[in-house]
């Protein structure tokens, strides 16, 4: 859409300062750190047949060697769209 239209006109229509939009387009860029950690906690949500919560997988994966506190835990399951049963 850049190519067709001048940013600065994008950036009118969508009333965003254009500081903002090169926030946002810079941290599109950035890889996601906690990757891995979503991939365990989706593992692990799976393999306690849904049932495990935040607590319970902060558990896991601590003892599977990742560090993150409980609060990290339920906003990445929040991210993913998981919910024990």
């Amino acid at each position: 859409m850049r190519e067709k239209y001048p940013v600065r006109q994008l950036l009118k229509v969508l009333h965003l300062k254009r500081a903002t939009y090169y926030d946002r387009l810079k941290r599109n860029e950035k890889p996601d750190k906690y990757a891995q950690l979503k991939a365990e906690i989706k593992k692990i949500f799976v393999q306690s047949k849904q049932t495990y919560g935040y607590r319970r997988i902060q558990l896991c994966t601590e003892r599977d060697g990742f560090k993150a506190s409980p609060d990290t835990i339920l906003r990445l399951m929040n991210e993913i769209g998981i919910r024990p049963n």
